[in-house]
């Protein structure tokens, strides 16, 4: 058969994936990330919760912050009588609270202790002043999440990465925009690396079709870092990687068609 006609059919077919593709890219790939960071945060709030104990000192932050619990029904996640101690530089807050519980606060990725009926006293160490609060209720920062900056990237919606103005951002964007491209490159490449000599059998060329999209991948990664770097201007971006592909897929086409004689049926 034609390489052509092979080709038409190739393309039809990897025209339609990098459709998938696209949307899983632009938009399956950032809200995947984002369930999947806060699957992790709410475990790791539970597992942390999970170590409070009524009557024992707790500490947080590598001692920087310490919890203790006069009493604590685990089934509501209620706490009574909950004494909090903070150090941040040179000021100390002392927080007792009659009643809390702890929530996770989705939007900033953090975790709260949200209490209610206490009083708070802040003091400046070195300076003699203090300061002393009494509150209904008040939401209180327990622990930040050790989110990456890479990881938020990834979780966040295309549309915010678009306005974007960062580096790392527009390198993102640029990831998931040419992965349609990618799609269609690759599944041309390999109907050229599917055609084999008879009887060598139709996986002979399986270790070379890996080890190219190994190739491929790690230069699209590496041109990402480059651009979010600023070692790489945004254009051409992340795009040499396609162009190298593109012309490496031209080539072997064209080399195909040169040196194969075709008769008319």
């Amino acid at each position: 058969m034609h390489p052509g006609r092979v080709a038409k059919v190739v393309l039809g077919l990897a025209g339609l994936t990098a459709v998938v593709a696209a949307a899983l890219s632009l938009f399956v790939r950032p809200w995947a990330y984002d369930q999947s960071y806060r699957l992790r945060a709410r475990a790791a709030m539970e597992m942390d919760v999970a170590g409070l104990e009524a009557g024992r000192f707790f500490e947080r932050r590598r001692g920087t912050q310490v919890v203790f619990v006069e009493r604590y029904d685990r089934p509501s996640g209620r706490m009574e009588g909950v004494f909090l101690h903070e150090e941040d530089e040179d000021t100390v807050r002392v927080t007792y609270t009659r009643q809390a519980f702890e929530r996770f606060d989705a939007p900033n990725a953090r975790r709260v202790l949200v209490a209610l009926d206490g009083r708070s006293y802040r003091i400046r160490l070195g300076e003699g002043r203090d300061r002393v609060l009494r509150f209904e209720r008040v939401e209180l920062a327990l622990k930040e999440e050790n989110v990456t900056p890479e990881y938020r990237r990834k979780a966040a919606p295309t549309a915010e990465l678009a306005r974007s103005s960062d580096r790392n951002d527009l390198a993102e964007l640029q990831w998931r925009l040419t992965v349609p491209v990618s799609t269609v490159l690759l599944g041309l490449l390999g109907m050229q690396l599917s055609r084999t000599a008879p009887r060598r059998g139709k996986n002979a060329r399986f270790g070379a079709a890996v080890l190219v999209y190994a190739v491929y991948y790690n230069a699209k990664a590496l041109a990402k870092t480059l651009v979010g770097n600023g070692t790489v201007g945004l254009v051409p971006g992340l795009l040499w990687v396609d162009a190298l592909l593109a012309a490496l897929v031209a080539a072997t086409l064209w080399r195909q068609l040169r040196g194969t004689r075709w008769e008319q049926p």
